[in-house]
C-alpha cells in the first residue's frame, strides 16, 4: 500500500532527519534548486516532505502562486524555509492543502521535479503545477485513500433462524395450577343465609351501658374523708 505525504516544506539544505525526503534534482538528474538566483542574490531552496502512516492528516494538493496573488482558500502557504526561517521563494509562494485521512478521497503519494527546458516531461498519472519556478515544474501523483471498513453485525444462519422459529413452545406452570379458588362460606355475604356470629350479636344502647356499668365511687369518697 502506498504511503501518503503528510507534510510539505522548503529548506536551504538537506539534513539527516529520519522520515524526511528532499528533492534536490529533477527526474533526469538536473539541478532541483527552486530559488531564482541572480548574480547579486544567491540561494538554494529545496522541497522537503514527510510520510507517516500515523499522521491523521495528509497532503491532498499543491499549487504555486506569484507573490502578487493570494493562495486558494483552505491552502497553507510556505512563506519561509523550515531550517533557516528565510523567505521561501523569490517571486512565488508554494501552497498546499491537507485533509483528514478518513474524510479525504485522495492524497499525494509522490512528488517529482521536471525541467521542460531540459526536455523533461511530466510522467503519466502525475499532475503538473501550473506555475514554473526557476524553470522547474512541480508535479505530483495522487492515489485513493483506502477506508477502514468495520465488520457488519453477524446474523444467524438461515437454518439456525428457522430452527429458532419452529422450536416448540414450553409452558411454565406453578404449584397451585388446577386448585379451585373459593371463599370461606363464613365470609360469603352474597348468599341468602345469615351468619351465626352476626345473628347472636345483641344491640346495646347507651342507656343500657350506663345502667349496667354505672359506679358511684361512694367507698372511695368515705376513705378520703
Amino acid at each position: 500500500m502506498a504511503e501518503f505525504i503528510t507534510d510539505l516544506f522548503l529548506v536551504t539544505n538537506k539534513d539527516n532527519d529520519a522520515g524526511t525526503f528532499y528533492l534536490d534534482t529533477t527526474m533526469k538528474g538536473h539541478d532541483g534548486n527552486l530559488y531564482e538566483s541572480s548574480w547579486r542574490h544567491k540561494g538554494k531552496r529545496l522541497i522537503g516532505f514527510k510520510k507517516s502512516a500515523e499522521d491523521e492528516y495528509v497532503v491532498t494538493d499543491i499549487v504555486v502562486v506569484t507573490d502578487d496573488k493570494d493562495g486558494p482558500d483552505d491552502y497553507a502557504p510556505i512563506p519561509i524555509t523550515k531550517d533557516t526561517r528565510e523567505k521561501g521563494l523569490k517571486k512565488h509562494t508554494v501552497c498546499y492543502s491537507r485533509g483528514h485521512r478518513q474524510s479525504s478521497e485522495k492524497a499525494i503519494t509522490e512528488i517529482y521535479l521536471v525541467n521542460p527546458s531540459k526536455n523533461e516531461a511530466v510522467p503519466p498519472y502525475f499532475t503538473a503545477v501550473s506555475e514554473t519556478v526557476n524553470d522547474i515544474t512541480i508535479c505530483f501523483k495522487t492515489e485513493a485513500i483506502p477506508k477502514i471498513k468495520r465488520p457488519a453485525p453477524s446474523t444467524p444462519p438461515k437454518e439456525q433462524s428457522q430452527l429458532l422459529n419452529t422450536a416448540p413452545k414450553v409452558s411454565v406452570s406453578s404449584g397451585i395450577d388446577g386448585v379451585p379458588f373459593q371463599i370461606n362460606p363464613k365470609f360469603n355475604t352474597s348468599s341468602g343465609g345469615s351468619d351465626p356470629l352476626i345473628a347472636n350479636m345483641l344491640f346495646v344502647s347507651p342507656e343500657d351501658i350506663q345502667r349496667k356499668y354505672q359506679y358511684s365511687f361512694d367507698l372511695e369518697r368515705e376513705v378520703t374523708r
